[in-house]
């Protein structure tokens, strides 16, 4: 990835105030496994889940496309 194009990374000590100004923030995978307090090896039990999502069954046009790959939470 060129630097061009990486993303507005947010360090979990700036999350809160990044949130209140943005509404959304990106963490680094660091940053998000310090503030889940959670290692490599617990995302990497989640892969298997991930990687065998159903199909969206909430596509306007009926399409069987699009996985379900997105969340939201509200702070």
């Amino acid at each position: 990835m060129t630097a061009l194009l990486a993303p507005p990374i947010t360090e979990p000590e700036s999350l809160d105030g990044v949130l209140r100004e943005h509404g959304h923030a990106v963490l680094s995978a660091a940053g998000l496994g310090a503030l889940a307090a959670a290692g490599a090896a617990e995302f990497a039990a989640l892969e298997s889940a991930w990687n065998d999502l159903p199909p969206d069954a909430h596509l306007r046009d009926g399409g069987r496309y699009r996985r379900r790959r997105h969340a939201c939470f509200v702070v």
